[in-house]
């Protein structure tokens, strides 16, 4: 199946959240954040539907149209390029960095190597085509949530999981159990890949099946 990606470039912080918004509602598998040294104020938002979805993607150009009216910087025309499957979740790789977030966690691809400090928290994971590399502002700031809350030996429910990125920080916060669900069934796949990553895997250690449940579904 071919695609078609959709990017806007340079955003701010208003623009970007909303934006990403919009892609985790429309697009496949949801909405890519990027942003680089030295300009972190400055977003770009990718996403990707099927180049034969006509009405998704009039659907998308309507809602960035209405966006663009009620921002008050507005939005830059969205960039539109034919790829693949395989392209599109390749070719984003090779700008994703590890990201310190907060005063302890580092998000850190599969892909790269990185040293910790002794105080790191340390978040390995391959968001795929799922939502939550770490780089979405609303991610980030729910990690900063999270490390000040008194998490030991409490239970989380994590609706919409996307990579499973906040149900892990949970657990190396010391969270007695997390629940992760997404009614993407590649979001779950991809927190299923992410948790084995970091240790949480019934073959790496004997209490997972009690401490996590992860599954397709809703709040309901």
């Amino acid at each position: 199946m071919d695609f078609i990606e959709i990017a806007l470039i340079d955003l701010n912080g208003e623009a970007a959240e909303t934006v990403g918004e919009l892609f985790n509602r429309y697009g496949y598998g949801g909405a890519v954040m990027e942003s680089y040294p030295p300009d972190f104020d400055k977003v770009t938002v990718r996403t990707v539907i099927p180049s034969e979805d006509d009405y998704r993607l009039r659907e998308i150009e309507l809602m960035l149209t209405l966006i663009r009216q009620a921002l008050p910087g507005g939005l830059p025309e969205p960039r539109l390029q034919f790829v693949g499957k395989s392209d599109w979740a390749e070719s984003w790789k090779a700008h994703f960095h590890p990201v310190r977030v907060g005063r302890r966690f580092v998000i850190k691809p599969s892909w790269r190597e990185h040293t910790s400090a002794p105080d790191d928290i340390l978040i390995e994971i391959d968001p795929g085509l799922a939502f939550g590399s770490g780089l979405h502002p609303t991610t980030q700031l729910c990690l900063k949530i999270l490390e000040d809350m008194p998490l030991t030996g409490q239970s989380l429910f994590d609706v919409g999981t996307g990579s499973g990125i906040l149900a892990l920080a949970a657990l190396k916060l010391g969270a007695a159990k997390v629940r992760a669900v997404d009614i993407d069934d590649i979001a779950v796949r991809v927190t299923e890949e992410n948790f084995e990553r970091n240790g949480y895997s019934p073959d790496a250690a004997a209490d997972v099946e009690t401490r996590v449940e992860i599954s397709v579904g809703s709040a309901g």
